[in-house]
């Protein structure tokens, strides 16, 4: 497998991964009510000779148009760095995948929410294998449906499921030899969590991830992945809160870390 399509199917789950997240304006809004979320997150990966670093950026905005529906639109950017050492030489890769989506969210179910949303998206990226640079470019389509399920188990303590589901299709081109590549993705996500109000402005949580998928999404060439986070989210009045996290992949590369910070403002 060359590197460049190994880049291809991880940007593809990156952007699959994006279209997955469920945006914290999505809830309690009122009909009327508007929410804007900002989320940022560096990821640092490594295996041997092998690293795949990335970071990006969501920005979510909700609009509750009725007692139980709302609209969502949600632009995302990602920025991959992978490097691979062998027999003395280096190989780099860089990747810029933008992405864009819209969707709707039915919140008329108890403590419940589902989510459907399309995706569009454009990857672009340099090889440099032995000195040589080679540009590519590519688009990519996708569609994602995901449920969450919110069970207050005290005045204080609430539990967090998430079951999604991710299909993204892309094509990358290299001009300089018409090389395409066709990428068919399919991602199935789940979690579970907690999250406890310690104070009336600080909550506390903690979870576990797994994801699955046809292609790869390790450097070790897994397609499986186990994510455990905990994280904290302070609010500064009932329309602006602020959360980070931190999330450690199990059993996954040597390492694999994880760190998320965001804003929610309610209007």
């Amino acid at each position: 497998m060359s590197i460049m399509s190994q880049a291809l199917r991880a940007s593809l789950g990156a952007l699959a991964l994006l279209s997955l997240v469920a945006p914290a304006s999505g809830q309690g809004l009122a009909p009327g009510e508007h929410a804007l979320s900002v989320d940022a997150f560096l990821l640092t990966r490594s295996d041997g000779a092998f690293s795949r670093d990335a970071n990006g950026l969501v920005i979510s905005h909700a609009y509750q148009f009725s007692r139980d529906w709302q609209v969502i639109t949600q632009f995302g950017l990602t920025s991959t760095a992978f490097e691979v050492t062998a027999g003395g030489s280096t190989a780099t890769q860089d990747t810029d995948a933008g992405s864009f989506g819209l969707g709707v969210a039915y919140t008329g179910l108890r403590g419940a929410t589902i989510r459907a949303m399309t995706l569009f998206g454009q990857i672009d990226e340099v090889n440099v294998v032995f000195n040589v640079p080679t540009q590519s470019a590519g688009d990519v389509r996708g569609l994602s449906l995901a449920y969450q399920q919110l069970v207050p188990l005290s005045d204080r303590l609430v539990g967090v499921a998430n079951i999604s589901v991710a299909v993204t299709e892309g094509t990358v081109t290299t001009p300089s030899s018409l090389f395409l590549d066709d990428v068919f993705n399919r991602t199935y996500g789940a979690s579970a969590a907690l999250a406890y109000a310690a104070t009336p402005d600080l909550s506390l949580f903690g979870g576990v991830e797994y994801a699955t998928s046809n292609q790869i999404m390790t450097i070790t060439g897994d397609t499986e992945l186990t994510r455990a986070s905990l994280g904290a989210s302070w609010a500064f009045s009932d329309q602006l809160d602020l959360r980070a996290s931190y999330g450690m992949a199990l059993g996954a590369e040597e390492t694999n870390n994880r760190l998320s910070l965001g804003l929610t403002h309610r209007f």
